[in-house]
């Protein structure tokens, strides 16, 4: 049996980091065919979600979502989730109150966390994001990666 490891020892994503998409509700996708970059040092949150031009106030994501997924209209919400940095490290913090779930899977853990609006959850090499109401069922993958 596979020990899992402590999230809380995996190295933390310091540096620049890539973000790809690597499942859409049942569809694998080729990891790098699909991929957003985080830069190195501060930069403004980024982002994740599903574009809204038409908004009072447009809604326009650093990690656009919507062109990309068959199935963005139901498994993403415009403002699903961001990537910032809190304290040096990369972290996702949940969006404010969406009809769709954030979650973090750690890098060699099956353990699945929900990220709550607002909460941060560190980020580690290889971890998993999953989006959609119940992690185990087809939903939207993001892997992050250095």
């Amino acid at each position: 049996m596979k020990e899992e490891q402590n999230p809380a020892l995996l190295p933390v994503i310091r540096g620049p980091a890539r973000v790809d998409l690597v499942y859409d509700c049942g569809t694998v996708i080729e990891e790098g065919m699909i991929s957003f970059r985080i830069p190195d040092g501060d930069f403004p949150p980024s982002l994740i979600g599903r574009p809204d031009p038409t908004h009072a106030v447009p809604i326009l994501p650093s990690i656009d979502l919507g062109r990309h997924l068959s199935t963005a209209h139901r498994k993403i919400s415009r403002l699903q989730a961001w990537i910032e940095r809190v304290e040096g490290q990369l972290a996702i913090r949940g969006g404010p109150r969406g009809t769709v779930a954030t979650w973090v899977r750690h890098s060699g853990s099956t353990e699945i966390l929900r990220v709550r609006p607002n909460q941060h959850v560190p980020l580690h090499d290889r971890d998993v994001i999953i989006f959609g109401n119940d992690p185990h069922e087809h939903s939207v993958r993001l892997r992050i990666s250095v």
